[in-house]
């Protein structure tokens, strides 16, 4: 009867303890896709308003590619994900 007993609570406490594990990979997992999604997001879209920028204004005539103002566009645009990165390393290097 006392080994039932502990039998039973050694189960519980086992299932407790897995139970607490799990919930902590699925929160794990969460923080870590939401922190992707933003990644991808905020690259896009400063890619996108860069180089659509720049191609709308080099349509228009309003701007040479070769003006200063394009050509840091052109860089703004393409240096978007490396900036982002490292804004998101630095950002969870304390955690």
């Amino acid at each position: 009867m006392l080994r039932c007993l502990k039998q039973r609570q050694l189960f519980y406490l086992m299932h407790c303890y897995t139970s607490r594990i799990e919930y902590n990979k699925r929160k794990a997992r969460r923080v870590f896709m939401k922190t992707i999604i933003t990644y991808l997001v905020l690259t896009f879209s400063l890619t996108y308003i860069a180089h659509g920028t720049l191609a709308l204004l080099t349509h228009s005539n309003t701007f040479e590619f070769n003006s200063p103002l394009a050509q840091a566009l052109f860089i703004i645009g393409g240096l978007s994900p490396t900036l982002f990165a490292l804004l998101f390393i630095l950002k969870n290097a304390d955690s």
